[in-house]
């Protein structure tokens, strides 16, 4: 029997102390797909640093602690390449739920479903769409 794709495995928890997925360098095609975070004060679902061609798509975003301190769902600090954060849903990431850095110019997109988060989404590069519901 082959290995099932990517697409047809199960989703995955992560439960953060500090950060879930850590992206230190570019290593495109990045997929990140249907996939619980609980994140704890002061940490990071997805932190990537310096990535290329990325998708984030269809996951989920909450916190472990019912008094939330600076916690992110998504931090982009720097991509040239096209990237998508959508269709991921935060709840509580009282720092700022997805973050696109100053070194994240053109052609990242973020359209989320936030609810109740300090900062909905933070866009601080050049040529960022953002776009998305939120509560």
């Amino acid at each position: 029997m082959a290995a099932p794709r990517d697409s047809q495995r199960a989703p995955r928890q992560f439960n953060v102390t500090a950060i879930a997925i850590d992206e230190l360098k570019s290593a495109p095609p990045t997929l990140i797909l249907s996939n619980v975070f609980i994140v704890n004060n002061n940490g990071f679902g997805v932190n990537m640093v310096d990535t290329g061609l990325y998708s984030i798509v269809g996951n989920n975003f909450s916190l472990r602690t019912h008094f939330p301190v600076s916690v992110t769902g998504v931090d982009i600090l720097s991509s040239t390449s096209v990237g998508a954060v959508c269709g991921d849903s935060f709840y509580k990431m009282s720092r700022v739920a997805a973050y696109l850095g100053a070194a994240s110019t053109g052609r990242q997109r973020a359209v989320e479903r936030l609810l109740h988060s300090g900062v909905n989404v933070s866009k601080n590069g050049t040529g960022n769409t953002v776009g998305g519901d939120s509560q």
